[in-house]
């Protein structure tokens, strides 16, 4: 093809043709890509053979009294036409005959008619995914509403995400036969190809100027970015396709970029894309800062609760000592009084019953007592590595020795293998028979689930409430004090539960239902 004097027209983004002597002697790339057809064979056509090719029959007749009269004379110089390029829509074009200063030549520009309508649908579809990024509270979801709103009037999309130096794909909506061969190709699915980031210089020219890029010819980067197998494929299923690449930035920094593809696409489509990038960006620096701020009010959340805790524990504490002081002195008397009267008329129906409460009471004002020393007790952990599974089965045989026959079935399930744990053997075993008690106490006689497991880096030992759900406690609230899940309790076993685990270093957890209580402990390397 003779494109001596023409490449000034390569770099327009709308289509134009050098006709001369009856015969096409030159087109531009987007002239190239609108026809679907390489230099060569743009070249071998007449001005005949061109119209028959992409012109509605109504307008053949009418376009070729245009073009072949490059000098003038009766015919008009624009008119509109239909286009119908192969594979694509009817377009509605204004086809305008410009004279060169070369005899029987001229340039033939088409300028398609209908783009403003297609921008227009374009603005439309980018502003209703606008209203519903404000609604969107999830990161991802924001560019799966943007790709379908785009997908919605037309257009292949492809959202891609810079992590690190390479480039992945995030979201898509393209052709699904393209996109399962291609897939093949690869040997894996399309969101785990990367590609790295110098290998695509222009999308680094969007990151440098900030704007979007009409491209009239998609190929040139899947040249770039795919195996030549795949490239070829591609070529194939999109014969004629423009592109326009929008840079993401989130707080200042690439983010990635919107790729959106069409044969309808034009440079006025840019700036309605690079809008729409900005908006995404913003949406997307929204959605983290609502979750920055969900994450901060859950950490004070948090903090208002442990010292809510605290302080209610520094009040038990201060008197825990004089109450446990007075009490105990009363409460040996009464018992010890309970115990001669045993002795002393052991034979009275009456007298028994009123013994047997007695006794009943005074124990439980003695278990009061005793949690509340626990309580007052300054505590002095001394943490070494031990084995877990040791302390609870020195722990379960104490409570199945005091429950007697009450004692309910445990359930006992300990992963394999079980490092050991950074703990005070002595505070430890406290706890654990603790929560032990209070689940067999509190469950019937229902078997007693018990687990211990590794997660992460700690060794964690819980316990199922047989009872299941506690419907209405929070999180926390089992180890307030004075907080009995059981009638008869005195709300101070899991306190004390909770405050001899944190001086060892370790964390005490209840299930949101309440239905299950935990013990965490930082696992040691090895035992001394």
């Amino acid at each position: 093809m003779d494109s001596h004097g023409f490449a000034a027209y390569d770099v327009m983004p709308i289509s134009v043709l050098a006709l001369r002597d009856g015969a096409c002697v030159y087109a531009n790339p987007s002239a190239r890509l609108l026809f679907g057809l390489s230099q060569a064979q743009i070249g071998r056509l007449s001005v005949d053979d061109w119209v028959d090719r992409m012109v509605a029959p109504g307008d053949r007749e009418r376009l070729r009294q245009l073009a072949s009269s490059p000098d003038g004379g009766p015919a008009p110089d624009s008119l509109w036409v239909t286009l119908q390029p192969p594979g694509r829509e009817s377009i509605s074009a204004n086809v305008v005959r410009v004279p060169t200063s070369r005899p029987n030549e001229a340039l033939v520009l088409l300028l398609e008619g209908s783009q403003a309508e297609r921008d227009r649908r374009l603005t439309e579809a980018t502003i209703r995914a606008a209203r519903e990024f404000v609604r969107c509270r999830e990161e991802r979801a924001l560019f799966e509403i943007a790709a379908d709103a785009l997908f919605a009037v037309g257009y292949w999309v492809a959202v891609v995400k810079l992590e690190g130096e390479e480039f992945v794909h995030y979201v898509l909506r393209q052709d699904p036969d393209m996109l399962g061969r291609s897939e093949e190709l690869y040997g894996r699915p399309a969101h785990e190809l990367r590609f790295r980031r110098s290998t695509v210089p222009q999308i680094e020219q969007l990151f440098t100027t900030g704007r979007a890029a009409f491209n009239p010819d998609l190929f040139q980067m899947v040249d770039a970015i795919h195996s030549p197998e795949v490239a070829k494929m591609i070529r194939a299923t999109m014969p004629a396709a423009r592109s326009v690449d929008a840079p993401i930035f989130v707080e200042g920094e690439p983010f990635g970029f919107l790729s959106v593809q069409g044969s309808t696409l034009a440079p006025t489509s840019a700036l309605v894309l690079e809008l729409f990038a900005q908006l995404l960006g913003g949406a997307v620096e929204n959605v983290r800062h609502h979750a920055q701020a969900a994450a901060r009010l859950r950490e004070v959340s948090a903090l208002q609760q442990e010292v809510i805790h605290h302080a209610r524990l520094a009040a038990v504490g201060e008197a825990a000592g004089l109450l446990s002081h007075e009490a105990r002195n009363p409460l040996g008397g009464i018992l010890n009084a309970v115990a001669l009267l045993r002795r002393h008329n052991p034979n009275s129906p009456d007298a028994s019953m009123l013994l047997d409460i007695a006794e009943e009471e005074a124990l439980k004002l003695d278990a009061l007592v005793k949690d509340l020393m626990e309580l007052a007790r300054p505590l002095e952990p001394r943490v070494r590595p031990l084995r877990v599974e040791d302390v609870l089965e020195a722990a379960l045989g104490d409570v199945r020795r005091r429950l007697g026959r009450s004692a309910p079935p445990f359930e006992v399930t300990v992963q394999e293998p079980m490092p050991p744990a950074n703990a005070d053997p002595t505070l430890l075993r406290l706890s654990i028979e603790n929560l032990l008690r209070n689940a067999a106490q509190g469950g019937g006689g229902e078997p007693v689930k018990v687990a211990l497991r590794v997660e992460g880096g700690a060794v964690v030992f819980a316990v199922d409430e047989p009872t299941g759900p506690r419907r209405g406690r929070t999180p926390g609230e089992p180890f307030d004090p004075f907080s009995a899940a059981r009638p008869r309790g005195t709300g101070l076993g899991l306190a004390v539960v909770k405050r001899s685990v944190e001086a060892q270093g370790g964390q005490v957890r209840a299930a949101d239902d309440g239905a299950r209580l935990e013990i965490i402990l930082s696992a040691a390397g090895r035992l001394p």
